[in-house]
């Protein structure tokens, strides 16, 4: 059995200058939030008219697609740091865990909890709605409830009790999924099988109910359901031990990454077989894994679009499991071969921006946290000052305050609240061991 806490170390190369990667992952979060807010500011109909066509639908970004994304990206990284035991399945390690969840979670969240109660929906303190302030602390908030506030939290909640079972479905995916065949059944079928059960709970609401819209049980048991969006996180959380094996069975010829070591000796494990060898190399019929993995992601982006503005239910059945799919293999393609080193990337700074331009893409995600809780109350003061006539002009000027009012807050919040939350983790658990950049997590 190998001991992966110190492949990682090995694999970073002591001594060795860290490289200047661009985060492909954080950057991917980072541009899903953003899409979120491109969502929630209401896009108008028919009023991007080129060439005799309406391109309108362009702007119609799929803002459940962007979450469940989200989802994904939660789950490789916690998969990750189970696998490669920086947090080890015992007590003090499963303690870590829980730490480095609640620092990283708890302050930006109950903060804006608080301030929004106080500032943007101060009927919160009233005292019908206790319980349901009650619901928003204990992470069983789901926006159906009849209870106006800032509903995109209701995604926190799903997120925290998917970490709260990730230390389960870590033993249990280690001791009966123990090969990547094993791995990859088990994504078909929960891919497939909660896309059947999303189309047969709706098909049930439409029969008892007659529509399924703004239906507070299509939201209750499809849309905010943790079972419903497991797909998602579980996808991305076998992603790490399929990488595992990946890197097992490496071919003896290919390097994992230029400029990178491998802690596993090519070649181990199974014979190399031709899935194996595929997976291994640069460019499929020609196009790189990364080209297909970014296509990917932008044709999802079209389809759910298209799906939104035509009002088409696949935007809500289909597009979760493709989100689940693209999202996959975006992952795969940007982490195969640098598995044991993506951890270990140098810091971002205006000098590791300055070496590498394309990291300051990378800002949109360290800041997608504070961006994600404060633009929907933001959205509430700012949306009915706009009073421009063209709705084309007016959602221009509301997206772009919201957005702008949103990065001032995110940043406020990073350094006032987020930065001295893991400051002060790291310091109580006083690790020797080198973080997995976890501001970034």
């Amino acid at each position: 059995m190998f001991c992966w806490r110190h492949l990682a170390m090995v694999a970073d190369g002591s001594g060795l200058r860290p490289p200047n990667r661009w985060d492909a992952l954080l950057t991917l979060r980072g541009v899903a939030c953003c899409l979120v807010i491109v969502a929630h500011c209401g896009p108008p109909a028919q009023s991007l008219v080129w060439a005799g066509q309406d391109w309108s639908w362009l702007l119609f970004a799929p803002g459940g697609v962007a979450v469940r994304v989200f989802f994904c990206l939660s789950g490789y990284l916690i998969g990750k740091g189970f696998y490669t035991e920086r947090y080890r399945f015992d007590r003090p390690g499963i303690i870590r865990y829980f730490q480095n969840r609640a620092t990283r979670i708890l302050p930006l969240y109950y903060a804006c909890i608080l301030i929004s109660a106080a500032v943007f929906y101060p009927h919160s303190w009233q005292p019908n709605h206790w319980g349901h302030l009650l619901r928003l602390l204990t992470f069983t908030y789901e926006h159906s409830l009849p209870f106006e506030f800032n509903a995109p939290l209701w995604s926190l909640s799903t997120e925290v009790q998917f970490y709260a079972i990730a230390p389960l479905i870590f033993w249990a995916s280690r001791r009966w999924l123990k090969t990547g065949q094993l791995l990859l059944v088990a994504m078909a079928a929960v891919t497939s099988g909660l896309m059947l059960y999303r189309f047969g709970v709706f098909e049930l609401i439409e029969q008892l109910l007659g529509s399924t819209e703004g239906n507070p049980y299509f939201i209750r048991y499809i849309y905010t359901f943790l079972p419903a969006n497991l797909d998602a996180f579980l996808v991305g959380f076998w992603l790490s031990p399929l990488m595992q094996k990946l890197h097992q069975n490496r071919p003896p010829t290919i390097d994992p990454a230029e400029g990178q070591t491998d802690p596993i000796e090519p070649g181990q494990g199974l014979q190399v077989r031709p899935w194996v060898a595929l997976a291994w190399g640069r460019s499929i019929l020609g196009l790189p894994w990364k080209g297909w993995a970014i296509g990917a992601m932008v044709l999802l982006y079209g389809l759910a679009a298209w799906w939104k503005y035509q009002g088409s239910d696949r935007v809500l059945l289909v597009a979760p499991g493709l989100t689940v799919l693209a999202t996959g293999l975006f992952i795969f393609a940007f982490e195969r071969r640098v598995y044991f080193s993506s951890g270990r990337n140098r810091p971002l700074s205006r000098s590791a921006m300055a070496a590498n331009p394309l990291r300051a893409w990378e800002l949109l995600g360290l800041l997608s946290f504070g961006l994600y809780v404060w633009h929907y109350p933001l959205l509430k003061v700012i949306g009915p000052l706009i009073t421009n006539r063209s709705p084309l002009v007016a959602y221009g000027e509301r997206l772009g305050l919201v957005f702008l009012g949103s990065i001032a807050l995110a940043s406020f919040t990073y350094w006032a609240i987020e930065i001295p939350a893991i400051r002060w983790r790291k310091k109580a658990q006083r690790s020797p061991e080198r973080s997995l950049n976890d501001s970034n997590r």
